[in-house]
C-alpha cells in the first residue's frame, strides 16, 4: 500500500514539477520490485514512458532508490524501486512532465 503524505507541484507553461513524500508499505517479501502509481495533479496524455521522468529515495534506507516514469496506459506517473524490506517507509520523490 502507498499514500501520499505531502506532495506539491508547480507549473510553468506546459511543464509540471512534482515533489514530496510517499509512505510505502510493500506487500511482498523483499527484495522485490515495487511499483506505485501516482495520479497527476494536472492531466496529460502520455504515449510513452519518456513523457515523465524523475527519481526517488527512501529516507531511512538510502540505498533504496528508484525511478519515476510515465505510465502511458493509465496517464499517471509510476515510481518503481527494489524494496529491501516489507516495512512501511518514507520515500521522497521528484519528477517532471509536460502537459500533452
Amino acid at each position: 500500500s502507498a499514500s501520499a503524505t505531502d506532495l506539491m507541484y508547480s507549473r510553468l507553461g506546459p511543464n509540471v514539477v512534482v515533489s514530496g513524500e510517499l509512505t510505502i508499505d510493500p506487500d511482498f517479501t523483499a527484495p522485490t520490485t515495487t511499483t506505485v502509481g501516482i495520479p497527476l495533479p494536472i492531466a496529460s496524455a502520455f504515449t510513452n514512458a519518456r513523457h515523465c521522468g524523475g527519481t526517488g529515495i527512501c529516507a531511512s534506507v538510502p540505498s533504496q532508490t528508484g525511478a519515476v516514469y510515465a505510465d502511458a496506459t493509465n496517464d499517471r506517473a509510476e515510481y518503481s524501486f527494489s524494496a529491501t524490506s516489507t516495512a512501511s517507509l518514507k520515500h521522497y520523490i521528484c519528477f517532471q512532465y509536460r502537459i500533452i
